[in-house]
């Protein structure tokens, strides 16, 4: 498992800044050390997502196999139960876009703030009609924030799906785009 970027502060004017990379242009939130202390403002726990400079998937809590196939569009495992979602949360994911067969655990992704939408698809292939159906709920929801597509384990049916958006977006080349499917284990068969 790869090191995650951890970093806790206090829900402020600056949650924003800080996730931006402007953390400099405002004044420092108090951090709480002290877990039993009071505190006027909830705490957040920030993850740092994958970057397209990694070359291995990264693990998470509850989160397995993730891979950024752009900058806020990231694709995984299928979120493992309250650690996937806070995961998610954690990073600033806004979407989540499943491509498995599995029913979406909505209850538990609406209860962070995140909106679930269910695109399945199988373990051969998807046409072409999908692949536009897949770009228009990939732009449409980053508009709202960063977007996480998965499948089961994050292997093959996201990433392939990742990959044909980052492509059709204009974000990257379809070379480019196995190396990133490569990089999450896709078979090549």
């Amino acid at each position: 498992m790869l090191k995650s970027c951890f970093v806790s502060i206090a829900l402020t004017a600056c949650t924003l800044a800080a996730l931006t990379g402007m953390a400099s242009s405002c004044s420092a939130p108090a951090l709480q050390t002290d877990a039993s202390a009071p505190s006027p403002a909830a705490t957040l726990t920030l993850i740092a997502m994958p970057s397209m400079a990694d070359t291995a998937p990264r693990d998470y809590p509850g989160i397995n196999n993730a891979v950024a196939f752009h900058d806020g569009f990231v694709s995984g495992s299928f979120p493992k139960g309250d650690a996937g979602f806070d995961t998610l949360a954690a990073m600033g994911v806004k979407t989540i876009i499943s491509v498995d067969g599995a029913v979406p655990d909505v209850q538990r992704s609406s209860a962070r703030g995140i909106r679930y939408i269910h695109l399945p698809i199988g373990y051969q292939s998807f046409d072409d009609k999908r692949r536009l159906v897949f770009v228009r709920a990939t732009r449409d929801a980053l508009r709202s924030g960063s977007v996480y597509i998965h499948c089961h384990h994050g292997k093959h049916r996201s990433a392939a799906a990742a990959a044909a958006v980052a492509v059709s977006l204009g974000w990257s080349t379809p070379e480019a785009m196995i190396g990133r499917m490569k990089v999450s284990g896709t078979a090549t068969d």
